[in-house]
């Protein structure tokens, strides 16, 4: 499968650091982070 450098995207996972408790009640969320300073 080819890649698309002009169509990167990244999808990542992450919680608020000051967020606690139990490890599997954390608040998770996803983000998705795209290009915006593209040349092409």
């Amino acid at each position: 499968m080819p890649l698309d450098p002009c169509r990167l995207r990244l999808l990542y996972q992450g919680r608020d650091p000051n967020s606690g408790g139990e490890y599997s009640q954390l608040p998770y969320r996803l983000g998705l982070a795209t290009q915006t300073n593209s040349t092409c």
